[in-house]
Formats: C-alpha cells, sequence, structure tokens
C-alpha cells in the first residue's frame, strides 16, 4: 500500500536542508518530490511512503496518520494530508512539472517591483549565470516562468511566481536576479531581494489538466478536488 503524504515546512524549520529533513521520516521505501531550496518554507511537500503487507498486520488507518506522525516531526513541520495513490513508475520529481511560489521582497519600492516585473514579461530572453555540478552556465529563465506578478503579502512587497521544473527548476533568488537581468539600464541602483520565500503549490500537468499531487486536507474529498483542477490559462 502506498500512502502519499502532504506536509508543511514553516518557522525556524525552513533553515533545514532538505537531506536534513528525509532524516526525519528515515525508513525503508520513502519516496520525496521536489527538493525545497534551503532557507524556503512550503505549504506543498510530499513525500511516499509504502507500508509492507507480508506481515500480516491490518492496512493502517489512512485519515488518522497526519495527525499521529505529525507529533513526531519538529516543530514547524506538519502533515496535512495523506491519501492511498495507486503506483507510478515516474518519480514525484519526474511527475511535477511547474511550482507556485509566493515571495516576500525588502530593499525597494512597490512601483519599482511592478516595472521590474513588467519588464521581465516583456522580455524575449533572460540569461542568467548559475552554478551546475561544479561549473558556471548561463541559462535563459524567461521561459521557466509562466506566471509573475507583483502582489502584496502580509503588508509587504511581494511576488507572485509559477515556474517550470524541467529541465531545471528556479530559485527565488534566481528570478530577483533575472528581474534584474530582464530591466537592464533601467534596473534599480538597490534592488530587492528575498526576506521570505514560500513555495505554495506543485502542480503534475496532464491531457490539459493541472492537478496537485495530493490537495490539503483529508478523506476521500482529496481525490475528487484533485479531479476537478484544471490548468490556468
Amino acid at each position: 500500500m502506498r500512502v502519499r503524504f502532504r506536509y508543511v515546512k514553516v518557522g525556524k524549520v525552513r533553515f533545514t536542508s532538505q537531506r536534513d529533513v528525509a532524516r526525519m521520516w528515515e525508513r525503508p521505501q520513502l519516496s520525496f518530490g521536489l527538493a525545497l531550496p534551503t532557507g524556503c518554507e512550503s505549504l506543498a511537500e510530499y513525500v511516499d511512503v509504502v507500508f509492507d503487507g507480508t506481515t500480516g498486520a491490518p492496512a493502517p488507518d489512512v485519515a488518522a496518520l497526519p495527525g499521529l506522525i505529525s507529533g513526531f516531526l519538529p516543530e514547524g513541520v506538519e502533515v496535512v494530508a495523506a491519501a492511498a495513490v495507486e503506483h507510478d513508475p515516474s518519480s514525484l520529481q519526474q511527475q511535477v512539472t511547474s511550482c507556485e511560489w509566493e515571495i516576500r521582497l525588502r530593499g525597494t519600492a512597490e512601483s519599482a517591483v511592478s516595472e521590474l516585473v513588467g519588464c521581465f514579461l516583456a522580455a524575449e530572453r533572460v540569461p542568467v549565470t548559475r552554478e551546475r555540478k561544479g561549473r558556471t552556465v548561463v541559462d535563459d529563465l524567461r521561459p521557466s516562468v509562466s506566471h509573475l506578478e507583483a502582489i502584496e503579502i502580509e503588508g509587504s512587497r511581494g511576488l507572485v511566481a509559477v515556474t517550470a521544473t524541467q529541465p531545471r527548476g528556479v530559485r527565488p533568488a534566481e528570478l530577483l536576479e533575472g528581474l534584474t537581468v530582464a530591466a537592464g539600464a533601467d534596473a534599480p541602483a538597490v534592488g530587492p531581494v528575498v526576506d521570505r520565500a514560500c513555495r505554495t503549490k506543485q502542480w503534475i500537468e496532464r491531457d490539459g489538466w493541472r492537478v496537485e499531487p495530493l490537495p490539503a486536507g483529508d478523506g476521500p474529498e482529496v481525490a475528487a478536488r484533485a479531479a476537478r483542477t484544471v490548468v490556468c490559462a
């Protein structure tokens, strides 16, 4: 029996690495989703767990698992949903095609943030320098950002962005670098920096439909809500 869990990672625990988070859960037959950059929060992290039924033990009460498991996890990590899922030969990392981020900013005026977003959306290419496996490479970020807008988050300037995960994901700091690159000579002398970044959703796109690997909440309505989630234009 394969059970998928959705969990959050907020507060001080956001400074633990993906490897440290894996150790919190570490047991045989676990499959984690996309790695979360250290220092970022998330409302939509996932892990699949295979329960071994060969011992003759009864199947777990899936609805009760979120509350049971959360009690054993550090403060800031909480399971918010669980549901049995069918086996898929592809990993969670391979299935997820895009992510939604909310990024709270500091260091520049609201009007400047809106102008930077406009420059990015109007640009044909947004080349940024990245480190990949010890090598410096130049990637074009523009095709990887399908939605970007300036918003207010808890009284502060911010961004909401939808970014692709393939061929490589976009970190919040890389996105801000892309804003400055796209603005060119019009970029402010002191650009915005990330105050806090939170991954709010992960998406799987299949046959024109976009679904979350597991919506928040538990019980039989989870699958029904997932089936009704459509790709946004």
